[in-house]
């Protein structure tokens, strides 16, 4: 067994956590546990690295084969998910204004709120989707998408009326600063099957 390349590492007090990009898998380790591992890969079999903790991490890709060939598996996952027609996803811009001027930000920024005609082309495009999908997928992304909360709201309800409805999993997630994150608004965020990503 050796580490998977696509491992990223990272200390938080006791712990070390691992994410792995090909399996998308995020493993919490002790520091104690992590010390033994690395014990292992240096090829230390009988330092006493446990064996469920290796297991795990097999199960998460951070491990793998002597012979694993990555890049084919990272190859084999691209064409199993562009082909597969049972997922679908958009991405959604509500507004293209923004609450912030970052200097760094490479958006050009116009004071535009989606309108209600822009939502019903974007209701349309699901409801043609949703014979033939399993899951529906949305990323709330702006500008900063919150400035549209008014559209956000309401096309996430109607997005949830019609998954729910045709039996169809629906998630979202939303890429904003976090500027006008308040109690309220993640409230609504969450009853409305949305996880935050601040940027």
């Amino acid at each position: 067994m050796r580490e998977s390349r696509y491992n990223i590492w990272t200390q938080r007090g006791d712990s070390v956590y691992v994410f792995n990009s090909i399996g998308g898998s995020l493993l919490r380790v002790t520091n104690k546990n992590y010390r033994l591992l690395q014990r292992f890969l240096a090829g230390d079999e009988k330092g006493g690295c446990p064996p469920k903790l290796l297991a795990d991490l097999a199960m998460g890709f951070m491990l793998i084969p002597d012979d694993a060939d990555e890049l084919a598996l990272l190859e084999h996952r691209y064409r199993a998910t562009r082909y597969d027609t049972a997922r679908f996803g958009l991405t959604i811009v509500t507004s293209l204004g923004c609450n912030f001027d970052c200097p760094y930000c490479f958006e050009a920024k116009h004071p535009s709120i989606m309108d209600g005609e822009v939502q019903q082309a974007v209701l349309q495009i699901l409801d043609d989707q949703l014979p033939t999908i399993e899951i529906f997928h949305v990323s709330w992304f702006g500008g900063e998408p919150l400035v549209g909360r008014k559209p956000l709201l309401a096309l996430s309800d109607a997005f949830i009326e019609r998954c729910d409805r045709a039996s169809v999993e629906y998630s979202a997630d939303i890429i904003t600063n976090g500027y006008l994150l308040d109690e309220e608004t993640c409230a609504q965020l969450r009853a409305r099957r949305s996880s935050e990503r601040t940027s």
